[in-house]
């Protein structure tokens, strides 16, 4: 049953880049779709910047006022210590050292 599973995810690997196939190496990218490309990965990635600053923003008119007056942010980081013995004379030795 594995080796179906093997021979089904190569088969529709296969089908899925059938474009990868197709093109040659090293033939040049027409203009028209490396301008199609760009402005779609631009626009994008500009949508994501920009539009959560638009969308809850004042300024930008699509929410009414933003009701939030104090926001709070807070990070942490847990490490744990680490044990471990000494192979050689069986002494306890810890990773970190408290004070």
């Amino acid at each position: 049953m594995q080796l179906f599973q093997y021979h089904y995810e190569l088969y529709a690997a296969k089908n899925g880049n059938r474009f990868y196939g197709e093109k040659v190496l090293g033939v040049k990218t027409d203009r028209c779709e490396k301008c199609m490309t760009g402005v779609l990965i631009s626009s994008i990635l500009l949508f994501l910047l920009v539009g959560p600053l638009l969308l809850f923003s004042e300024y930008g008119g699509l929410i009414s006022p933003n009701p939030v007056l104090h926001g709070e942010f807070d990070v942490s980081f847990e490490v744990s210590k680490m044990v471990y013995t000494n192979t050689t004379t069986g002494e306890l030795l810890t990773g970190l050292t408290t004070k």
